[in-house]
């Protein structure tokens, strides 16, 4: 395992991707357009672009002993990413996700967990032995929720900065969690399921009073919107013709712990980025255009882990 920037701990699915017409309604059956397999996985999609941005990254999570399995090692591999602590799991299918893509982008996904359920211990193990070393922890719920809370434990302790992109959002997150989170990054879905709250804005404002230091809302073509103790404040987005908005969410992710110089000041909750790339020590406004430029021009590309590479974006958005 390399001495990693970014350590990735989530899950690992092959998806299967179905486009149509529009998408599928209850009881209605209808023809694809096409079909397409591609590596995925929110934990693969954020490792695989925090590499596209020359970060070393180091991928923690589980697939089966199958075909599928050895396509998501061999396409992160090829992607940059160190899938050394990749943990091949016997009698137990690699993660899938089925993902149904209408003409205008948007999807709808349904996941069978197969070895991403099984990260636990070894994982964890894992993980410890890299803190050392590591700036940022990424972190999804795709895998079982206790192995997330266990380790944004352990990361915190370590002066770690985490990182948390609370989808699926199926439930409340323990408070420990919330906690130990530096920045967490819901849409607005997430954020009105993880509070019980009608609005995103007000769901948003609860996740802060509930110990987030750092909330950052993703609102789809209407940008992003940035809460802290310091800061509550709107970002647009970039217009572009969207194809498929699958794995824009995780490369936003991306931007914060691309940089290896981040790292929390528990003091203040906020986070600071200190030098070490070219990117380092500049406004966070900026850090957070780059994050958005970089998941919009997902938007407009096939393939989850088709990710721009840090001057692919820069060149586009200049």
């Amino acid at each position: 395992m390399t001495s990693p920037g970014v350590l990735v701990l989530g899950s690992l699915n092959l998806d299967l991707i179905l486009r149509v017409p529009h998408l599928p309604r209850a009881g209605e059956t209808m023809h694809s357009v096409s079909l397409e397999r591609q590596p995925g996985g929110k934990g693969a999609n954020q490792a695989a672009a925090c590499a596209a941005l020359e970060t070393r990254t180091v991928m923690l999570g589980a697939v089966g002993a199958d075909e599928a399995g050895e396509v998501m090692r061999s396409a992160l591999s090829a992607s940059g990413v160190d899938v050394a602590a990749v943990r091949g799991q016997s009698g137990v299918a690699t993660g899938q996700a089925y993902i149904h893509v209408a003409p205008d982008g948007e999807n709808t996904i349904t996941l069978h967990g197969g070895a991403n359920q099984g990260v636990g211990e070894a994982e964890l193990r894992a993980l410890s032995a890299a803190l050392h070393s590591a700036q940022v922890l990424l972190l999804q719920l795709e895998i079982p929720l206790p192995v997330n809370v266990e380790a944004a434990r352990r990361a915190r302790a370590a002066g770690v900065t985490v990182i948390l992109d609370p989808a699926p959002a199926t439930e409340v997150l323990p408070p420990q969690l919330l906690a130990d989170v530096d920045i967490l990054t819901p849409n607005e879905h997430e954020a009105v399921t993880l509070t019980g709250e009608k609005d995103a804005h007000a769901a948003a404002i609860r996740l802060f009073e509930q110990g987030v230091k750092n909330v950052i809302l993703k609102r789809g073509s209407r940008g992003a919107l940035l809460l802290n103790a310091e800061n509550f404040r709107e970002f647009g987005a970039p217009p572009v013709a969207v194809v498929s908005t699958v794995g824009a969410g995780d490369t936003f992710n991306r931007r914060p712990g691309e940089c290896p110089g981040t790292r929390p000041d528990h003091r203040s909750g906020h986070v600071v980025c200190r030098a070490g790339r070219q990117s380092a020590g500049l406004p966070p406004g900026w850090i957070r255009a780059f994050a958005h430029a970089a998941g919009y021009r997902i938007l407009s590309h096939r393939g989850s882990l088709t990710l721009p590479s840090h001057q692919q974006v820069l060149i586009e958005n200049s």
